[in-house]
């Protein structure tokens, strides 16, 4: 027992003095929100440091350290991203007799949007907005379907107040009896037009970048019916859609449902906005330091609820969950919850979440259902206090 304990304690005495293995990268999901990184734990390897430089550069810069190799932690997702921007990315392994640097893997971080749209285009013309900043900046591709010119995709861009023109395109042999589809791939400058599952168009501008809402424009004595509308994103996950099935229309601040579509007639931009009446809020998240506040029903930054979270360490008396509503600009406390029992440790790593931080076992998951709330704590009112439709614009990747 004693020889082989001798013989245990020499060999980690050897490997003390020897550099660690070299690990190996890989690239997940790469998007607006971040770039995930993976990596094969390395023999004899203390602790991690991850370093990334744009494309094309010499100088590489830390952007995370110190993963200790007996935390687990092998999975990394940077979210100090610039979409459209390319990447290299390295992970070196290090102890105390040396450090081995990984492979150089390459990533770009996607972001943009596909539009899906079946159209009925009564007369005139039907405008397909997106990348909607405010009413003066946004892309606009009109669909023109007057007879004497034949139809055509006319591709605009308006920036500060005013459109430009950025092509012309036939499009006779794609467009069939009506209703037609359009589909609108935008990601990053790139912009790419399907009609009737015919690409018709590839182009690329940078005058606007992802982000912004979607809509429609139609002006004067054109008129057009929108049946089906399908935003997802780059994934494939989607973002909204909608068959307008109803009679109200409560997600565009102008036009009406009637017969499954949405009809426009003249109305001028058309902007998608979210009008959310009860739902249910579910989150996981890490403290990192004293609270965390979690905001919904927001009319603006003065009205709004708050549950606000106290971690047990600033909190002598443990972990609080404490409710506030926002009206007219000043903050008034609820009530207090002792939730020291329900919160988990945010001390252990582990692979279970991936984060522009370290990943953590033991989140935090909390869940509101505002009807809940409501009928639960009816002094309280929720929908009494900020009402629960509220609106505002819907911003898209």
């Amino acid at each position: 027992m004693v020889r082989g304990t001798l013989l245990q304690a020499k060999r980690l005495q050897a490997e003390a003095t020897i550099a660690p293995d070299t690990p190996t990268l890989s690239t997940g999901d790469e998007g607006a929100a971040g770039i995930e990184l993976d990596w094969n734990h390395a023999r004899r390897a203390k602790s991690y440091t991850i370093y990334r430089r744009e494309a094309g550069t010499s100088s590489w810069n830390t952007i995370e350290s110190g993963f200790s190799e007996a935390s687990f932690v092998s999975d990394y997702t940077d979210i100090s991203v610039t979409p459209g921007t390319d990447y290299e990315y390295k992970v070196t392994a290090v102890n105390s007799a040396g450090s081995a640097d990984s492979n150089t893997v390459s990533a770009t971080a996607d972001a943009g949007i596909v539009i899906e749209d079946t159209f009925t285009i009564v007369n005139e013309k039907t405008g397909f907005c997106f990348r909607i900043k405010d009413t003066g900046n946004y892309y606009m591709w009109r669909v023109n379907a007057k007879k004497s010119r034949g139809p055509y995709l006319r591709p605009h861009v308006k920036s500060g107040g005013s459109f430009s023109l950025l092509g012309e395109i036939d499009i006779s042999n794609e467009m069939g009896s009506s209703p037609n589809k359009i589909k609108i791939e935008a990601k990053n400058s790139s912009i790419t037009t399907w009609i009737n599952g015919t690409q018709v168009d590839q182009r690329t501008d940078s005058t606007f970048g992802p982000g912004g809402t979607i809509g429609y424009r139609q002006v004067f004595d054109e008129h057009a019916n929108h049946h089906d509308l399908t935003v997802t994103d780059l994934r494939g996950e989607t973002v909204y859609e909608d068959s307008f099935d109803r009679t109200d229309n409560p997600h565009f601040d102008a036009g009406y449902c009637n017969g499954a579509a949405l009809i426009l007639d003249g109305t001028g931009l058309v902007q998608l906005t979210e009008q959310w009446d009860d739902y249910v809020f579910e989150t996981d998240f890490d403290i990192v330091k004293r609270n965390a506040g979690i905001c919904f029903r927001i009319q603006d930054t003065d009205n709004l609820y708050m549950w606000q979270v106290n971690r047990d360490s600033y909190k002598e008396n443990g972990s609080i969950l404490q409710p506030h509503v926002k009206q007219g600009g000043s903050w008034m406390i609820l009530d207090n919850f002792d939730i020291s029992s329900e919160m988990g440790s945010p001390r252990t790593l582990s692979k279970s979440r991936r984060t522009g931080r370290r990943s953590r076992r033991g989140l935090t998951v909390l869940k509101l259902t505002t009807a809940a709330i409501r009928r639960s704590h009816p002094e309280r009112s929720v929908s009494g206090s900020l009402p629960p439709n509220e609106r505002s614009s819907m911003t898209l990747p």
